[in-house]
């Protein structure tokens, strides 16, 4: 049995989907010894319930896009999701950090016909919350892992349900891009 462990503000991780129009940064990794040639079949890995104290996030509604988008991803590539096992398990990990930033900036004042006077800086503070979605592959036999794409974006957690769908969708369509490796 795979555990895993998930912090859920964690969960507001996937709405880090609904963030902005911009991409999220995504990178991958696999084991280069594992044969991707043989897999047709997965199934998901047991995970823990997600959990959060954010009464903004629904842990139930997050988990089930999540799940969605990734069996939506993996059939589009010609993948057949079976109950128990699959040529391979998935599994993902999901993740919410609340950010600083601080940066100084210059204050002008018009100076009539002479043109800008600095007149000295401030300090402007900006809070946010960053999103990071970790999908695992994993062989069965050994449970080893033999995959894993991640993402980071600034989240929104005020975004409509659809927009956080598409935003979902597209993170994940983002992430198995590179699944199976060439």
């Amino acid at each position: 049995m795979i555990r895993t462990h998930r912090l859920l503000s964690t969960l507001t991780v996937l709405t880090f989907l609904a963030g902005c129009a911009t991409a999220a940064k995504v990178n991958y990794q696999h084991d280069p010894t594992a044969n991707f040639s043989g897999l047709k079949t997965y199934s998901w890995a047991s995970m823990e319930p997600l959990k959060t104290e954010d009464p903004r996030v629904d842990p139930t509604k997050v988990d089930a896009r999540i799940r969605q988008a990734i069996d939506s991803e993996l059939a589009v590539k010609g993948y057949q999701k079976v109950n128990s096992g699959g040529d391979f398990q998935v599994l993902y990990h999901a993740a919410v950090e609340h950010k600083i930033d601080t940066q100084r900036q210059d204050i002008y004042a018009d100076a009539g016909e002479f043109g800008r006077s600095w007149m000295g800086w401030e300090d402007v503070t900006t809070e946010f919350d960053v999103g990071s979605l970790v999908l695992d592959i994993l062989d069965p036999k050994s449970e080893k892992l033999i995959w894993r794409s991640s993402a980071n974006k600034t989240i929104d957690l005020e975004a409509s349900e659809a927009e956080k769908d598409a935003r979902v969708h597209g993170a994940v369509h983002d992430m198995l891009a590179n699944f199976p490796p060439k």
